[in-house]
């Protein structure tokens, strides 16, 4: 009876630690998820959100050359 009595007086403590350890927070950052979904998807193809805000902006744009000549008839 009394070698049950000191297992688990030495027991005891060890357990209570271990126990109070598993209910702190952990000092690691939570894990992100491994991909991020586009909010601005929603908005067609190419849209994109600007850093820090949440404003969806698509760039885009085009080139045109005209070229011309005269006579002098």
């Amino acid at each position: 009876m009394r070698s049950i009595f000191a297992a688990v007086l030495v027991v005891l403590p060890t357990w209570a630690v271990a126990a109070e350890k598993a209910r702190q927070p952990s000092d690691k950052p939570a894990a992100k998820p491994a991909v991020q979904s586009n909010p601005c998807a929603i908005y067609g193809a190419g849209f994109v959100r600007i850093e820090g805000s949440s404003t969806c902006v698509k760039m885009g744009g085009n080139v045109t050359i005209d070229v011309g000549t005269r006579t002098g008839r």
